[in-house]
């Protein structure tokens, strides 16, 4: 199994013809017995000590298995924390289709009924939405999955496990293993039995070298079959809990989509709602216009010579804006591409006559003229 560079053969090494007057063959045997019960007791002490060294790498591997079992534990929160994200998604969703739903029955309402009614709804539409959307959503969803999963599970992971296993390993097991035993045990025995060696039985060494490696083969072999399935089985851990990982990446990069979808729409309702308001206003502003001039007719300001027949064919201002609000609807233009209010303004400045001429005027030539005027006006 271990391969022993011999500089010298066996023969050469316990030839000690020059080594001062020979012995008798059993006292030199004895000498080599007791010469190599030393070795074996040495090679006992080096067996506890790499058991001791083994216990040491089942100790490290069982700390990596104990890290393996947080990494799968922290890939199902983050597989839990996932889902409930999507659920979070799937509840706003829902809360923006109310949303839209309530606006668009607003608008509605609003243009069907007084736009007096609802002239807050772009503040309140704001503050629901910042409500539902900014606080429950958006700030909730940066912080949260930041600051708990994406932020520092690179960090952990590469730091603590990923980056130190294959060096750990490698260092302090798989990398000196073969040195530390072929330097400490196949060499010692080699080369201290052949410094002290003489003319033993070439058999009787043999033999005991067979006993060495077979006893270290039986040793060894089951500890480094269980030690490579272990580093296999966790490699094959750390490649599954790479694929959760990039799971867990492209679900955030769809989360990120929606997101961003999810703003694409909250603009273009406020742009629409801020369209409305505009719309609101222009109405408001026709609106005081015409009460300004119903106003203005209501106290006394129609010209004199009006007749009952002229109150017939132009109604009152009240039947003018009921007339008006039935047939025209809010902000409407005639043909001409004049406003209503415009040209009701337009028509009583024609119907009124000044005070200074209606004064000099004959009352059957003031008839004339409002007549006239009338339709002129009209």
């Amino acid at each position: 199994m271990y391969a022993r560079q011999r500089s010298v053969p066996l023969k050469d090494k316990f030839n000690v013809t020059n080594q001062g007057p020979q012995k008798s063959a059993s006292d030199r045997n004895s000498a080599y017995v007791h010469h190599i019960e030393n070795q074996l007791e040495k090679a006992s002490t080096n067996y506890s000590s790499f058991d001791r060294k083994i216990e040491e790498v089942n100790e490290q591997l069982s700390g990596l298995q104990e890290k393996m079992v947080s990494v799968a534990r922290m890939c199902k929160v983050t597989q839990k924390f996932t889902e409930q994200q999507e659920e979070q998604h799937r509840k706003q969703q829902e809360g923006i289709d109310v949303l839209r739903r309530e606006l668009q029955g607003r608008l509605i309402k609003l243009e069907e009924n007084d736009p007096n009614k609802d002239a807050s709804l772009q503040a309140r539409l704001d503050e629901q939405f910042e409500e539902h959307f900014h606080q429950k959503f958006e700030r909730s969803f940066e912080s949260k999955f930041a600051a708990s999963f994406d932020s520092k599970f690179d960090a952990r992971f590469d730091a603590k496990f990923l980056s130190k296993f294959d060096a750990t390993f490698d260092a302090k097991f798989d990398a000196k293993l073969d040195l530390k035993y072929d330097a400490r045990i196949a060499a010692m025995l080699d080369d201290k039995l052949g410094e002290r060696g003489g003319c033993g039985s070439l058999q009787t060494l043999e033999l005991l070298y067979a006993k060495v490696d077979e006893k270290l083969e039986a040793e060894l072999a089951p500890k480094m079959e269980t030690i490579h399935s272990t580093q296999d089985l966790l490699r094959q851990e750390v490649k599954a809990s790479g694929e959760q990982v990039e799971q867990c990446r492209a679900t955030m990069a769809q989360l990120e989509d929606l997101h961003q979808s999810l703003r694409k729409e909250f603009n273009t309702l406020t742009a629409h709602a801020q369209q409305f308001n505009s719309s609101l206003q222009t109405m408001q502003k026709e609106l005081e216009e015409d009460a300004k001039a119903r106003t203005y007719l209501n106290k006394g300001n129609a010209p004199a010579g009006l007749c009952r027949e002229d109150h017939a064919m132009h109604p009152a201002p009240e039947e003018y804006a009921t007339h008006h609000h039935a047939t025209q609807a809010p902000g409407s233009t005639r043909p001409g591409g004049e406003s209503l209010t415009g040209n009701l303004q337009s028509s009583l400045e024609d119907k009124v006559v000044p005070l200074s001429s209606a004064r000099h005027t004959h009352p059957q030539q003031q008839q004339q003229q409002l007549a006239m005027q009338m339709q002129r006006g009209s």
